[in-house]
């Protein structure tokens, strides 16, 4: 398999897990930053995808945060927003608004609307 088909593999699938997955001691933009590594993203793309997916779920002021830090709420806005990063195709989602209060669920549910009208596929 080459290099460019695993880069598309990479970029095709995104998964938020039930439990938590995350270094306690990354900052939520290194997360994604290396989220996007992972999946080969261009260095000159990648600021704007991390500030415009942490827009999307009000997790600007959040940036520079540990995920440690954060409220448990706010630990499954980053998972998701790990899994959801790069507009997946196939979009894995297990519980991702366990633990959230009313608003950032109704954020996280509108999240997952778009991601679906953007040909994505969620299970």
């Amino acid at each position: 398999m080459s290099n460019d088909n695993i880069d598309k593999i990479r970029r095709f699938v995104g998964y938020c897990p039930q439990m938590n997955s995350f270094y306690a001691y990354l900052t939520v933009q290194e997360h994604l930053d290396l989220i996007l590594d992972i999946k080969n993203i261009k260095q000159e793309l990648k600021e704007t995808l991390i500030v415009n997916k942490l827009n999307e779920l009000g997790m600007i002021k959040y940036r520079h945060y540990q995920a440690h830090q954060l409220s448990g709420g706010n630990q499954r806005k980053l998972n998701y927003a790990i899994a959801s990063i790069c507009h997946p195709e196939l979009l894995f989602l297990d519980e991702p608004t366990s633990s959230m209060d009313p608003i950032s669920r109704k954020r996280i549910n509108e999240n997952i609307v778009l991601n679906k009208n953007d040909r994505c596929t969620i299970f």
